[in-house]
């Protein structure tokens, strides 16, 4: 978003193949571990909280 992107409600970012789309997960990837000091788990149930 801080970039001027919107993404619809439930997309997938693992199965994306556009370049953009993987660098901003890779990027949100890194974020949150340089964040929370952890790996996401990824296997777990999201909630919209935003």
């Amino acid at each position: 978003m801080l970039a001027g992107y919107s993404v619809r409600a439930g997309y997938d970012f693992f199965e994306t193949t556009h370049p953009d789309e993987q660098r901003a997960l890779k990027q949100a990837l890194i974020a949150w571990e340089m964040l929370l000091g952890d790996s996401p788990n990824l296997e777990a149930t999201w909630v919209d909280w935003y």
